[in-house]
């Protein structure tokens, strides 16, 4: 089962911002990131539906260990997938759960790792008291053999090379996902469809890049960008998308959906009752021959409260530094905005009005020429 929520994304251009060091596990070769601040989200209305996914039974495979199951957050990579988990691992614990689950105990280059059963389930490498890795065998020994230098000097084997700092590769993506580096949940992709983002991600479209993020409080906030490699391209995109929020859970169905240039803003604001209520079961199918009886309009939550039965748009107005004009977009009207006149080159702002918490400015890069 795939997390029943559209992950919005955001494309910023904002100043380099570190993320954190244990993040620097990732795959230097990464095509998506996603990011789970699962100290959060497990109280969360996403829980179930990410702990099934995320789980031994669901298409992601994690061991089921308590201590895992009890990390404060996880990064996800792929391809050769690998979960970096971050929280509380002490040895002892780690050794006792992973026995229970018949994990077989070995040690590699220093660090001890716990091999499971199968050829094409997912082992652990506990590389200290506050790091796991989890992935296939052969993932691990990969992933510990380049990053010897993060480990403790005792726990290296000089018989192999260890690359310096200025030798080690880096995923760009994590560069362009340091800017949710607090947020509950992420996704940085470098296009879609991805084999993991799509996971999080259930949107069918063709797509350069995707940045998203979502945060929970007392409901979700959601907000990003689409990226695409021309106007007449993003206009293709946000039709698509606006054309497939029918087949979405109703959650996502009031997605709004603007075309800024050649990127595609998207939004949506739900409360707690909303989120519960679209990740609930289906009801049952009536019997054959029986006319079901007719079901309500889905709820639309945009960020601002229905006071009647046409709904207040959200304006997204974007700008330019060469005209102090700017230009309004009604997010929620169904039809593709008119191509826009060409800006002069400069940074873009996207601002969402109609908020609860006041306007919002989303920095878009120059259009392309």
């Amino acid at each position: 089962m795939r997390v029943l929520v559209v992950l919005a994304a955001t494309a910023l251009l904002a100043p380099a911002q570190s993320h954190p060091s244990w993040w620097n596990w990732a795959s230097p070769d990464a095509t998506a990131l996603v990011g789970i601040h699962w100290e959060t989200v497990r109280s969360s209305p996403l829980a179930a539906a990410l702990a099934e996914e995320l789980g031994p039974d669901g298409d992601l495979g994690m061991p089921n260990l308590e201590c895992l199951n009890e990390s404060k957050q996880l990064l996800l990579s792929s391809p050769a997938f690998l979960i970096v988990a971050s929280g509380d691992f002490p040895a002892e614990q780690v050794r006792t759960e992973a026995a229970a689950q018949a994990m077989k105990p070995f040690t590699y280059r220093g660090v001890d790792l716990w091999i499971s059963p199968g050829k094409s389930t997912l082992s652990v490498a506990r590389i200290n008291d506050h790091i796991l890795l989890v992935a296939l065998l052969r993932t691990l020994e990969a992933t510990i053999d380049r990053n010897q230098s993060q480990l403790n000097p005792g726990q290296e084997n000089q018989t192999q090379p260890n690359p310096t700092p200025a030798e080690r590769r880096y995923s760009p993506l994590l560069r362009r996902a340091a800017r949710f580096s607090g947020q509950d949940l992420w996704v940085v992709a470098s296009q879609l469809p991805d084999p993991l983002a799509s996971r999080f991600v259930p949107l069918q479209v063709e797509a350069r890049g995707f940045e998203g993020a979502v945060s929970l409080g007392d409901g979700i906030r959601l907000e990003g960008t689409l990226a695409a490699g021309s106007q007449e391209e993003a206009s293709a995109i946000a039709l698509k998308v606006r054309q497939s929020t029918p087949g979405l859970p109703s959650i996502a169905r009031g997605l709004q959906i603007v075309q800024a240039g050649d990127m595609v803003v998207l939004a949506m604001v739900a409360s707690r009752e909303q989120v519960a209520a679209s990740l609930r079961p289906a009801p049952s199918t009536p019997p054959v021959g029986t006319l079901p009886a007719p079901t309500p309009a889905p709820e639309t939550a945009t960020p601002k409260v229905q006071a009647d039965a046409t709904p207040a748009p959200v304006t997204v107005a974007v700008s330019t530094p060469a005209s102090t004009s700017s230009v309004a977009v009604a997010a929620s009207t169904p039809a593709p905005a008119p191509p826009a006149t060409p800006a002069a080159p400069g940074p873009r702002v996207v601002r969402i009005l109609g908020l609860d918490d006041g306007p919002r400015e989303i920095v878009l890069p120059p259009l392309a020429r």
